[in-house]
């Protein structure tokens, strides 16, 4: 809209943002099933109740939960 334009910063990762806005424009999180990294897991379950989104915080809980081994236990108790 003008010439003077500013960068916009969001205190949200942008892969979590990207999953977030495909969630919210699709009901759907299908980058979530297949997921084996735990700390993008953990960073969208975490934005995820502090924006109230109640089913993509369950799809991130059956993601985790489905990842859990006896290496990784002690990181996601973290």
């Amino acid at each position: 809209e003008t010439f003077n334009t500013t960068t916009l910063t969001l205190p949200i990762l942008g892969d979590v943002l990207e999953i977030l806005v495909n969630y919210l424009y699709t009901d759907e999180a299908p980058e979530l099933r297949d997921c084996t990294n735990e700390e993008l897991l953990c960073n969208v379950l975490i934005v995820s109740d502090q924006l109230l989104a109640w089913r993509l915080k369950e799809m991130c809980e059956i993601a985790l939960a489905n990842n859990i081994a006896l290496k990784n236990v002690g990181e996601l108790l973290e």
